[in-house]
């Protein structure tokens, strides 16, 4: 019964592990792991299609404030307020 104990710890750190490899870097490095893992993964598989929204989402083409909007080129800058004196 210990080796179930064991092994169970074992997946926890591993997990844990993995998601402090995730989410401590930046962006940056998060676009590595992940043209990584497209690289050495199938073309035709989930975790290719998962690495690649995952990437779109980083850069910011999915989910974005007007990426689906289909006027998106139209939209003007907000003009910042001058500073009072």
């Amino acid at each position: 019964m210990m080796w179930l104990q064991d092994l169970l710890v074992g997946i926890i750190v591993l997990l844990a592990a993995v998601f402090a490899a995730w989410r401590l870097p930046g962006n940056a490095t998060r676009l590595r792991y992940l043209r990584w893992l497209k690289r050495h993964s199938g073309e035709k598989n989930i975790v290719h299609r998962w690495a690649g929204q995952r990437e779109m989402r980083i850069l910011g083409t999915v989910g974005g404030a007007c990426s689906g909007c289909s006027a998106e080129g139209d939209h003007q800058p907000v003009p910042s307020k001058p500073l009072r004196k």
